[in-house]
């Protein structure tokens, strides 16, 4: 590696402990922890007692605001779509860090290669 890498590396402070908590975020993220369910089952979003490390999960936010015009009464609507960054990929990332997969190499003559019917 060099030595300029090494040294911003240093300097940020990234460690593989680092890289795999920010991994565990993402991961082990639950929509159930950035909403609440009212008395009607219906689920709003409420991130108002979201942590740090839960918001490191979000990967977007859109709000739109618009008039429904749906009849007589005209009503002001909010709509708030929350997406949280895809658990699978941080999940199969830590899994390959810690060995719980292992990848079967294949050579070049297909020895190694699953039979086929």
């Amino acid at each position: 590696m060099p030595a300029i890498i090494q040294h911003a590396i240093d300097l940020a402070g990234i460690t593989k402990a680092s890289i795999m908590l920010e991994l565990a975020k993402k991961g082990f993220a639950n929509m159930e922890d950035y909403t609440r369910l009212l008395t009607t089952g219906e689920r709003v979003i409420d991130m108002s007692n979201c942590s740090r490390d839960q918001l490191a999960a979000v990967q977007e936010i859109v709000v739109k605001d618009f008039k429904d015009r749906g009849g007589e009464n005209v009503r002001e609507v909010r709509r708030i779509k929350l997406k949280l960054y895809g658990k699978l990929g941080a999940l199969v990332e830590m899994g390959r860090e810690i060995g719980m997969f292992v990848e079967k190499k294949r050579s070049r003559s297909g020895a190694g290669a699953p039979a086929r019917p």
